[in-house]
């Protein structure tokens, strides 16, 4: 539907982060990119390295206090004799500052009451750089080490089962997926030696943790809190309030998930599905909106099929819970569903994942978006019309089928809102015919317009202005030739008076568009069809109409009152579903309904 202003909203929002040195040197804000290539040289830099044997300070290419990487832990590291005092420094990778990593984005700070011999870590794999007086270094010794890459098990020194805090909270962690399925024990151990560990229930030199993979290649995370010394190690996936989005499912389409498919007789109950992970979450409701009732509730869902084939590639290695309610309503009605998923503290949601809510696959998110699918419930007692089963059904946009007749052919700047008419010849490319391609970034520009419009302004996109001088003449005049296709049923694209080319923001449900003939056309077209058989069906669209209808502007004070009510209490409302509620438009849906 088209206003009187046609132009989009777009708004940039742009924020600046300027990172300031000591000694006013300016180090670039870090990159935080998981996949940036395995650096040649990582070098401690900050106000430290003139102590250290540069020649001056926060210097990224000084191979002073240069890290090595060693192979067998995966992890840059190098020890230095940092003399007392207050500190700051950075990891800058490849000798320069291209790419830098702190604290946050900031320096680093490092406080020494003496002399003393300081360990600096840097880990590619998650952009940590951290020292031992900073931080615990805690490692995950046990009997699956060797499965990292290790070169044995229960080797407090090797890093390749480094717990790693870098959000500072006190709370380690590490993950692998490298793990075989089995049996395997574990503990944690302090400054990459036997001195200080922990074991079960956070006990000082305590017993061993085991734990269980249940499949090769399952998620297994370790968790040290510094505080009570506990380590837990959870393998698989498990309540630790995180929805893990990968395990999220609902497909509208497939029968694996809503059984029935599709829109189903009143009093029919329909079974929902949604998949997570095995005893991944606590808790999935279905947000439920009710059309008859105007109103939402909720419909608790449980587990129907625990532990069982993901059914998708690509997860082989894990296994999924089936979660699933029943959706019925003894009266026809349209519900529409999306899901929330919790996890403990954690909530996540899921709904269809475009706004033009036609089903199948969705996707998840941290906070709602109300795309949700639809499902209809049906008056069992409806039947379509019998010759509807066998019907030939040939659809027809009128503006591009043949033009008729030229004294109603649409001209160039023609009135029509704030963006007037474009009069095209028969057989140009129509204006926005390549905005969905691969390459309409680039390679198509606007045609026709030297001032495009702000919402997409280098790439042309259809704007419903742009006619060809198809109209009803035109089809009457190749009723002939449809029926030799064998066509028997012709479905045409809106003909009431619209704003725009494809009809759907119609002013006047009482006239023909001008633009594609006169009642005595479309009279005609009905009379020529009945000799050959065929039948004619007319898209009628009644939840939305043009700003431009006499009936929308006899309506919008009462509208306008609507909507500020509305807006005042926050529920978005589309113009059409108010309008729809009118003793106006009822009156012309049931004139319409009694055209034929």
């Amino acid at each position: 539907m088209h206003t009187k202003s046609s132009n989009f909203i777009r708004s940039l929002a742009t924020a600046i982060s300027l990172v300031t040195m000591l000694v006013g040197v300016v180090g670039p804000m870090p990159v935080l990119a998981s996949h940036t290539p395995n650096p040649t040289s990582v070098t401690i830099a900050g106000d430290l390295q003139s102590e250290l044997g540069c020649s001056g300070d926060w210097q990224p290419d000084c191979a002073n206090t240069h890290l090595t990487y060693d192979a067998s832990d995966d992890v840059w590291q190098g020890t230095f004799s940092v003399p007392a005092g207050s500190w700051q420094y950075k990891a800058a990778l490849n000798d320069n500052w291209n790419e830098s990593y702190g604290l946050n984005g900031n320096n680093i700070p490092l406080t020494l009451g003496a002399d003393t011999s300081v360990k600096f870590y840097y880990d590619h794999k998650s952009h940590w750089i951290t020292d031992n007086q900073n931080s615990v270094i805690a490692v995950a010794p046990g009997s699956f080490q060797s499965e990292l890459g290790c070169p044995g098990d229960w080797d407090p020194s090797c890093l390749r089962s480094w717990l790693q805090d870098p959000d500072g909270d006190g709370i380690y962690t590490f993950e692998t997926t490298a793990l075989p399925a089995g049996s395997y024990e574990g503990k944690v151990a302090l400054n990459e030696g036997w001195d200080v560990n922990y074991g079960q229930g956070g006990v000082q030199g305590g017993a061993n943790i085991a734990f269980t993979v249940p499949v090769n290649n399952a998620k297994v995370t370790f968790r040290y809190d510094s505080t009570s010394h506990v380590l837990t190690i959870s393998a698989g996936h498990t309540h630790d309030n995180n929805v893990e989005w990968d395990g999220l499912r609902h497909d509208s389409r497939d029968l694996l998930y809503r059984t029935p498919g599709g829109a189903v007789p009143s009093g029919t109950p329909v079974t929902v599905r949604f998949r997570t992970f095995h005893n991944d979450v606590t808790g999935v409701r279905l947000r439920v909106y009710d059309i008859n009732a105007n109103a939402q509730h909720f419909v608790p869902m449980t587990i129907a099929t625990p532990d069982v084939s993901c059914y998708q590639a690509g997860l082989e290695t894990s296994t999924c819970d089936f979660w699933q309610a029943t959706l019925n309503e003894a009266l026809p009605n349209n519900l529409w569903y999306r899901f929330i998923v919790t996890d403990g503290t954690k909530t996540a949601y899921y709904a269809d994942n475009t706004a033009a809510l036609d089903g199948g696959l969705g996707s998840p998110s941290d906070n709602v978006v109300d795309n949700s699918y639809a499902l209809m419930f049906y008056d069992p007692t409806f039947s379509a019309p019998v010759w509807a089963k066998g019907a030939s059904i040939y659809q027809i946009f009128p503006d591009r089928f043949r033009d008729g007749r030229a004294d109603n052919n649409p001209k160039t700047n023609d009135i029509r809102y704030d963006d007037p008419v474009l009069k095209l010849p028969w057989g140009t490319l129509p204006e926005g015919y390549c905005t969905n391609y691969s390459d309409g970034d680039t390679n198509c520009p606007w045609r026709f317009d030297t001032t495009p419009p702000d919402y997409s302004p280098t790439k042309e996109s259809p704007r419903g202005r742009d006619y060809f001088g198809g109209d009803l003449k035109g089809v009457d005049q190749n009723l002939d030739y449809l029926k030799t296709l064998g066509v028997n049923t012709l479905y045409f694209n809106p003909i009431f008076d619209s704003g725009s080319n494809h009809g759907y923001d119609t002013q006047d449900y009482y006239k023909i568009d001008p633009y594609f003939g006169t009642q005595k056309d479309f009279d005609n077209l009905i009379k020529h069809a009945n000799q050959l058989g065929i039948r004619i069906v007319l898209d009628g669209v009644f939840n939305h109409m043009s700003s431009d209808s006499p009936i929308f502007d006899r309506l919008l004070p009462e509208l306008e009152l609507v909507l500020a009510v509305l807006a005042q209490i926050q529920q978005p409302t589309m113009v059409g579903l108010v309008l729809i509620q009118s003793r106006s438009l009822t009156k012309l849906c049931l004139r319409f309904n009694n055209i034929f």
